[in-house]
């Protein structure tokens, strides 16, 4: 039996980063929830915006491409790393931005940002009213965030990696849906558009079956809102 490690996001991301962007899921997520955050990139007037959780970057490509300036924040140091590998001709030209904060309790001015993007992190957050209240003090007016997740319906317990002998378990928190909502509302964010994705609205059905057994076609596999701030 492999070695079982329960560890924090800081700790668990920054064991797997050199492994990340091949981890079996990426395609899932490339296939299916990619899109949609490209076309919400689509609709923004270019200006600044941050990735709270930014990770390896794998987000980012679409907003870089059509000219945002991103400051790009994540827990993890190594897998900031790779993103500034990635990216580092944008970092050159000052468009991008990598910064080692915890979105729990990172240091960023008042009304900073016309969008923010914040992609399966709250699951990895005990403390999401927290997030929720920064991301609304850090938006402009009429600003827009794209947050999405595993939902909490989904059969899975904690976001793991396998490597080698070992079998990274990274804390994961399941957090009610209607909760969020009222959040979202208390921090004066207008929720614009929320769709929960099954099986059935896959991009890829055989390469989610291939990746892991999903047996109920009509439960919520991820998540995702669409919220302006007001």
């Amino acid at each position: 039996m492999p070695e079982k490690l329960i560890l924090s996001p800081k700790q668990g991301y920054n064991i797997i980063a050199p492994y990340y962007d091949s981890w079996k899921w990426q395609d899932f997520w490339h296939r299916n929830e990619y899109p949609l955050i490209q076309n919400w990139c689509r609709s923004l007037t270019v200006g600044h915006g941050a990735d709270f959780g930014a990770g390896s970057g794998n987000n980012l490509e679409c907003f870089l491409k059509a000219g945002h300036k991103v400051t790009a924040y994540d827990v993890s140091d190594m897998m900031l790393l790779v993103c500034q590998h990635k990216y580092s001709k944008e970092i050159e030209k000052g468009q991008l931005k990598c910064l080692v904060q915890d979105i729990c309790d990172m240091e960023v001015s008042n009304k900073a940002f016309d969008w923010i993007i914040c992609n399966r992190v709250l699951s990895h957050v005990q403390a999401v009213a927290k997030v929720i209240r920064r991301i609304g003090r850090t938006l402009k007016s009429g600003g827009e965030c794209f947050i999405s997740d595993v939902h909490p319906m989904h059969n899975y317990e904690h976001t793991h990696f396998r490597l080698g002998s070992k079998d990274i378990i990274i804390e994961t928190y399941k957090h009610n849906l209607e909760e969020i909502a009222k959040l979202f509302f208390i921090n004066s964010m207008k929720i614009l558009e929320y769709r929960e994705v099954r099986y059935v609205d896959l991009y890829d059905k055989i390469t989610a079956g291939n990746l892991h057994a999903i047996q109920d076609d009509d439960t919520p596999i991820f998540y995702f809102y669409i919220l302006k701030k007001v």
